[in-house]
């Protein structure tokens, strides 16, 4: 990431809930998370993560909240759904909140159906063996 980019992103950390809810702010940051490097994106998780809750149902911030989970590690999405446990009811219900649970299973769907077919391409490829047929 070039200098400029990371003094732009560098210039808002300790604002990032605050840029989540605005909409150019929120459009700042979903793209930046695009190319943002590992400690940048932990950045802007650290900042997030006590507030995810709230920007879930934020009209601006549900969609920072979407690319943490398509652009995040393993940790941080873990993390995130997990505050999202006992609250994917009222998220469901709720007109912001509802596209982050679909994000979150679409994610998960696609990542357990894409692990279900390379198992399968795995299992295609071997040999099959057939039970030999016992001498009479």
């Amino acid at each position: 990431m070039n200098d400029s980019i990371a003094d732009e992103t560098q210039d808002i950390y300790n604002h990032i809930v605050e840029f989540s809810g605005d909409q150019h702010g929120s459009r700042f940051i979903q793209q930046k998370l695009e190319t943002a490097n590992s400690d940048e994106k932990e950045q802007v998780f650290r900042e997030i993560q006590p507030n995810a809750l709230q920007l879930m149902t934020d009209v601006f911030g549900n969609y920072v909240i979407q690319k943490l989970f398509e652009h995040g590690n393993q940790v941080q999405k873990r993390v995130l759904a997990e505050q999202m446990k006992n609250h994917v009811m009222e998220l469901s219900m709720q007109m912001y909140g509802c596209r982050v649970v679909q994000k979150v299973i679409f994610s998960w769907y696609r990542h357990f159906k894409l692990g279900l077919i390379s198992n399968r391409h795995s299992n295609m490829s071997s040999p099959i063996s057939r039970p030999s047929l016992p001498a009479s």
